[in-house]
């Protein structure tokens, strides 16, 4: 049975990552037709989850990872990959379903995945997943080429240090008929969202006057400016050069 973190699982029986979270979750989902479209995505996902205190680095690997299971196992036809990731009080879901292309065995799939005795490719995904993720759920509906795999990261502060050191691990639902998925607070299609306003890089300004030692020439003015987004810095002189 499903459990992490303080926050119950609402419904492991049904499709989609809101029955794993809070019921004041915040979903926000895409469907994708190609792989073109993997970095729009992470990025949009990444700013949008700024706030939540996410690893993001643990997050980007778990959609990237989630990407390569999708597109490895699904069918050859137009069917799209349904992308979502959940958020609420202590964990993100990032979830990804799918139709697949041939058969998996469910039978004993967790056991393989910790042991690391994979029988193909899709199920050698599910352990690069779970070097990144706390918990990895594999859904389908029994006789069903419907499958969902969801992965889910505790947020560091929310969830208790004991269940975020604990080595992934994968947990298998088969069901007859789907529940219904539950009510959230909010679902967003990342498509609706401003991408350059998301991703515009902010830049603080630093003025700094260097005082001249006697007999040099006149002062200099450098204006710093730093990327808050990240450690490069460049520098603007007036004046002369630095």
């Amino acid at each position: 049975m499903f459990k992490f973190g303080q926050i119950p699982a609402r419904s492991l029986e049904s499709f989609g990552v809101a029955g794993l979270l809070g019921e004041d979750c915040h979903v926000y989902y895409e469907s994708l037709f190609s792989s073109k479209h993997i970095g729009r995505f992470s990025d949009l996902l990444s700013a949008q989850l700024k706030q939540a205190q996410t690893d993001e680095l643990r997050l980007r690997a778990l959609l990237l990872f989630s990407f390569f299971e999708a597109y490895l196992g699904k069918t050859k036809n137009r069917e799209p990959i349904v992308v979502e990731c959940g958020v609420d009080e202590e964990k993100i879901a990032v979830g990804v379903s799918f139709l697949i292309r041939e058969p998996l065995d469910f039978d004993k799939l967790g056991e393989r995945v910790s042991s690391k005795q994979t029988t193909n490719q899709m199920e050698t995904l599910l352990v690069q997943l779970t070097s990144s993720a706390n918990k990895v759920i594999v859904r389908n509906k029994k006789n069903s080429k419907r499958i969902e795999v969801i992965s889910i990261l505790g947020i560091s502060g929310k969830v208790s240090a004991d269940d975020l050191v604990q080595p992934g691990t994968v947990e298998v639902v088969v069901f007859d008929k789907p529940e219904e998925t539950p009510s959230v607070k909010e679902y967003t299609e990342l498509g609706d969202l401003d991408y350059p306003a998301l991703l515009k890089e902010e830049t603080s300004s630093e003025t700094t006057v260097m005082q001249p030692e006697a007999g040099a020439p006149e002062a200099k003015t450098i204006v710093r400016q730093t990327d808050v987004s990240s450690t490069d810095e460049s520098v603007v002189v007036a004046g002369g050069q630095a």
